[in-house]
């Protein structure tokens, strides 16, 4: 995991037990389920990453984009079917992201409106257009670590704030200003 400014950059989040550190067993009724069991899982690890490391606490971050890299497969229905597997947990992540961005944005709001009685505007908003759906690479490789069969790898842009730099205790306040601090 990197973290330069206000990006954090986690990657290789593999859908590790984290009580035993092992993979999950596929069930063997739905290897597709169990796929996207892991895919969900791996992303839950992400999503830790980031609440924990991207600052000051409690402040918007959203996902830049991502990577989804599988395991070899055996063809390309396989592929097509982990793809959509791997871009549903994307897209319910993207949901789960909008949802709390609106509650974050409600509870800053100073105006008295009435959230159940939204603006004209704000009901014909969908929280999910493509725009607030982050790009999602799909990308088949030759192994993954463990053997699992997803890995993710995920660039998120903090809400402003401070980053401090581990090693010196300096801060950056511009986005792109050099190496804020990284954690290994």
């Amino acid at each position: 995991m990197t973290q330069t400014a206000n990006r954090l950059f986690a990657a290789g989040q593999i859908p590790l037990l984290p009580s035993t550190l092992t993979l999950p067993s596929p069930p063997r009724s739905s290897p597709d389920h169990g796929f996207a069991h892991a895919a969900a899982l791996a992303m839950q690890h992400v999503h830790r990453i980031a609440d924990a490391s991207l600052t000051p606490r409690g402040r918007a971050h959203r996902k830049e984009g991502g990577v989804l890299w599988l395991a070899p497969v055996r063809d390309e229905d396989e592929w097509r079917r982990r793809g959509a597997a791997g871009a549903a947990v994307w897209r319910a992540a993207a949901a789960r992201a909008a949802d709390e961005h609106e509650e974050h944005e409600e509870h800053e709001a100073e105006d008295e409106a009435d959230p159940e009685h939204p603006s004209d505007d704000e009901a014909d908003e969908d929280p999910l257009d493509d725009e607030a759906v982050p790009p999602l690479v799909v990308v088949e490789a030759a192994a993954l670590p463990r053997g699992a069969s997803v890995e993710w790898q995920v660039t998120y842009c903090g809400g402003g704030g401070r980053i401090d730099d581990w090693e010196g205790g300096g801060s950056s306040d511009e986005e792109g200003e050099g190496r804020a601090g990284e954690r290994a």
